[in-house]
């Protein structure tokens, strides 16, 4: 990264990135132009997922890889709200450092800890360009260096990412033990060496809870994310109160919905084949978790005990999912389907074998419009369809 690097890329970053690589290498002089395509395809990541580092013409990511792993600004904020005003967070898992950088915005002091040199180097030159100036960066592991910090800082709170793709094969594990670091053995060492810092543990939303809870022998409380109905992360807050309460959170456009249980299943919902005069699908978060877990108190019933839709007869606005009303019900006629596919139409299957992908193929249905169709197995394992429309907007 240099001065002449940075201008080039600040120039060209709008342009379309194959276009350029065809007629952009006449001003480009000296530059490694390859590193400058990159590095410009990176900033167009960051315009739609960070756009306040966008803005910012000294802030430099080399790979669009680098922006797709950060935290969404909407998480990581989120996230912030675990660090005690004007106290110190101590990073164990830098990165690109958007974490840091939301921490930064509440407390005192950030600590940011990255195992590569480069990229520490890189997130200290772009936290100056962002005159964020209260994270001081060091490089390190965080089974060695991390623990010494740890011991040396007695943080208010360490916040943990451990990396799920650890090999070159780069596929997705769900084993602590398989994560770098491993939490079973770097838990238990961090609370040694700093027994009243709390910590903060970001992990895949595709974590089995039950699982977790097992194999980890510290109490801790859980908040699962997702961001305009995508799950996004599982966090794990580590504290001597933590009782596993369970708080699902559903980040929307215009407004965040929260409901926070004990953990304990509280409450049944009824299963029934019938179909109401309105239709809910959960957001994932709370689906994660589960409604009875949850413990909701809504007059609904659904269809099957593992397809996550529910059915009402009066519209229940304050429902943690999207709403619906019924247009019409039907259990998969060839010649019904047939009409339903001729016009765009957007779909989603619920607890069948079959994804909506492979559905949305053998129905030869196009995406959009403004209606909807579900299509899920009651507890007969019947396939069902139900034709639907938005009742309120999205979140």
């Amino acid at each position: 990264m240099n001065d002449e690097l940075l201008a080039y890329v600040w120039k060209h970053r709008e342009e379309e990135v194959r276009k350029l690589a065809l007629s952009g290498r006449k001003d480009a002089g000296d530059l490694d132009f390859s590193a400058a395509l990159k590095a410009i395809q990176a900033r167009q990541k960051l315009k739609t997922k960070h756009p306040e580092w966008y803005a910012v013409p000294e802030v430099f990511i080399p790979e669009a890889v680098v922006v797709e792993q950060s935290s969404s600004p909407e998480t990581a904020a989120y996230k912030s709200q675990f660090a005690p005003p004007s106290g110190t967070v101590l990073d164990l898992s830098g990165g690109m450092g958007a974490d840091s950088f939301a921490f930064a915005k509440v407390a005192k002091v950030v600590t940011y800890l990255e195992l590569s040199q480069e990229r520490a180097d890189l997130a200290a030159h772009n936290f100056r360009a962002l005159e964020c100036n209260n994270i001081h960066c060091h490089t390190g592991a965080a089974e060695v260096e991390g623990i010494a910090l740890a011991r040396e800082l007695q943080p208010d709170l360490i916040y943990i990412d451990p990396d799920r793709r650890p090999s070159e094969a780069r596929s997705r594990v769900f084993r602590l033990e398989d994560s770098r670091p491993d939490l079973t053995t770097l838990l238990p060492q961090l609370l040694a060496v700093s027994p009243r810092s709390e910590v903060l543990v970001k992990l895949s939303p595709m974590a089995d809870l039950a699982y977790l809870e097992g194999a980890l022998q510290h109490p801790f409380d859980t908040h699962i994310i997702s961001l305009r109905r995508e799950a996004k992360e599982l966090l794990l807050h580590f504290t001597p109160t933590a009782t596993q309460r369970i708080t699902a959170v559903e980040i929307g456009k215009s407004q965040t919905i929260t409901c926070t249980a004990d953990g304990q299943a509280t409450r049944s919902v009824e299963i029934s084949s019938r179909v109401g005069r309105y239709l809910y699908d959960l957001y994932p978060a709370f689906a994660k978790v589960g409604y009875e877990r949850l413990g909701l108190d809504y007059a609904v019933w659904q269809p099957a005990r593992h397809t996550h839709l529910y059915f009402s007869e009066e519209l229940l606005p304050h429902f943690p999912g999207r709403a619906f009303e019924l247009l019409e019900h039907n259990l998969g006629e060839k010649r019904w389907l047939k009409e339903i596919a001729r016009h765009p139409i957007h779909l989603q299957a619920k607890n069948l074998p079959t994804s909506t992908d492979q559905l949305r193929r053998q129905l030869n249905i196009k995406e959009g419009g403004d209606q909807f169709l579900f299509a899920y197995a009651d507890e007969l394992g019947k396939r069902n369809f139900v034709l639907s429309r938005r009742v309120e907007p999205s979140l």
